[in-house]
Formats: C-alpha cells, structure tokens, sequence
C-alpha cells in the first residue's frame, strides 16, 4: 500500500440533508489512473472524522485545487474517484 503523502481537506455530501457536513482534513494519497486521478482517502481517525465520502462530496488538495468525488470504494483506505470542479457549474 502507498504511504500517505497528503494532507486533504474533505467536505462529505450529505444527499439526505441537502449538505456538505462540517470539512476535515485527513491523510491521504493520490494516483493518476486511467481516466484521472484517484484520492486514497484514510488514515487513522479520516472516516471518524469525516464520514465516508459519497458522489458529490469536495476534496481540496493542499494546491487549493477542488475535485468532486464521482464514486468511492472501499473501506480503509476510500478509494475516492475525482474529477475537478468545475468553475462554470452550479454552486
């Protein structure tokens, strides 16, 4: 398994709520797949603190730069699959 390299803020969609639950920065670390890139979302404490990402939650890179999650996997570590934000969608 990679080592985490990063630190990440993650802001978890609630769909039920209609809204992103309180941010968090956690470990994490990244790959260039095929298609884009994936955040490996973990570490001890990230799922406590954050709640398991799901479609539509944010992840912020330490650059600023925002990424969507489209789906996320698994346990420890959620493999969290990411496009960036658009700057001309809806807020």
């Amino acid at each position: 398994m990679a080592e985490y390299d990063e630190v990440v803020t993650v802001r978890v969609w609630d769909a039920q709520r209609g809204e992103f639950r309180n941010p968090a920065e956690v470990d994490a670390y990244r790959k260039d797949v095929a298609g884009g890139v994936r955040f490996y979302v973990g570490g001890r404490g990230a799922i406590t603190a954050t709640g398991k990402p799901t479609r539509g939650s944010e992840i912020t890179d330490a650059a600023g730069v925002v990424y969507t999650v489209t789906r996320a996997d698994g346990r420890q570590p959620v493999a969290c699959h990411v496009e960036p934000k658009s700057l001309d969608g809806p807020e």
